[in-house]
């Protein structure tokens, strides 16, 4: 009877040694996907909000591929009100032969505000274009 007492302390021993590890690594695995997913969705972010600013007021020869790509981003990564405001704005594009990205601007910048916690700010964005004097 002593003997298959000191070999339940082991088995228990070793499966909670077992368990042990079992929840480290799926903990850890956890903490590591979303650790990812919120650096992806902070680039994403970054460079949709910088493609867009970028392309207000400049020649859509020099910038129209990009916003090809950009609005392919949106669809695939975007929230959902950033998904149905990149809709309007091709179908405004292709309408009216122009858009204003001013509230998609506001929703990129906002949840990337979000996202490094930084206050929200709900004011009108002001651009910079540079021109050479003629």
């Amino acid at each position: 009877m002593e003997i298959d007492i000191e070999y339940l302390k082991i088995i228990i021993g070793v499966c909670l040694a077992f368990l042990g590890w079992w929840f480290s690594f799926y903990i850890k695995d956890k903490i590591g996907f979303k650790s990812k997913t919120r650096e992806k969705r902070i680039d994403f972010l970054i460079n949709t909000y910088l493609k867009l600013e970028n392309s207000i007021k400049r020649d859509p020869k020099v910038v129209g591929l990009d916003l090809e790509r950009v609005f392919a981003e949106i669809q695939l990564m975007g929230n959902e009100e950033q998904i149905f405001l990149s809709k309007q704005l091709i179908i405004d594009l292709s309408e009216n032969g122009s858009m204003d990205l001013e509230e998609l601007l506001k929703s990129l910048r906002k949840d990337l505000r979000n996202e490094l916690g930084l206050k929200e700010i709900d004011n009108r964005i002001q651009y910079l274009r540079m021109t050479k004097s003629k």
